[in-house]
């Protein structure tokens, strides 16, 4: 399903904002046995289940009533402004040393749901509800059964045309992306016997960053 609202041009400003909601499903997740349809069916490992994104232009109204240079430096300043957010990608529990034998890596066994309320980085899920399933056999838990951290970015940006002559600009830009430098986290460490089991130890993305430029258009 998709939702979009649309605010065109009007005192310098529009508006784009549009939702995404979607369920992508597959058979066949990381390891164990493929040929068993019922237990390798889940979410698909790109599955997005919900995103929206924003973006505005706003034509700066200061500086419309000068004239000369005063008007060259100051009129005609816009700003740019993204901002997304989006649930996080699917992850599978899996064994750090495969035990059913089936030639990759496989998954153990869910005896609890394993979800919690308040996950944290520290604790994502619930990691006593796995156990590793018994020698040569296949595991019950089923692929992709977990959500990582939602991500979100804001990027933002000033620029001005410049004219120099009829057919030639000058453009200053200056531009941050994921100006509040909120960091974005990866999915945990979803392999049962590894230390970090149910951890959230790296990021995605880049903290905040700025930068200008200048652009000569012709």
């Amino acid at each position: 399903m998709q939702a979009t609202f649309e605010h065109r041009y009007k005192n310098g400003l529009s508006v784009n904002s549009n939702y995404t909601w979607s369920h992508a499903l597959q058979s066949g997740g990381p390891g164990q046995v493929q040929s068993n349809w019922a237990l390798e069916y889940g979410s698909s490992s790109l599955d997005v289940r919900h995103r929206w994104a924003l973006t505005t232009n706003y034509e700066l109204p200061f500086g419309k009533s000068l004239s000369g240079l005063a008007r060259a430096l100051i009129a005609g300043w816009q700003t740019n402004a993204i901002a997304v957010w989006s649930t996080g990608l699917p992850f599978s529990v899996t064994n750090q040393t495969a035990r059913a034998n089936t030639g990759g890596g496989d998954r153990p066994d869910r005896v609890a749901n394993g979800n919690l309320d308040n996950p944290t980085i520290q604790k994502w899920f619930d990691t006593s509800a796995f156990v590793p399933q018994a020698l040569y056999t296949a595991g019950n838990a089923g692929p992709n059964i977990f959500y990582g951290p939602h991500q979100k970015h804001l990027d933002i940006s000033l620029f001005k045309n410049f004219q120099v002559r009829e057919a030639l600009r000058l453009q200053f830009r200056a531009e941050s992306y994921n100006v509040t430098n909120t960091p974005t986290f990866a999915n945990p460490n979803s392999a049962l016997g590894n230390n970090s089991f149910g951890r959230i130890t790296s990021t995605l993305g880049t903290p905040r960053q700025v930068q200008f430029a200048m652009k000569f258009l012709f």
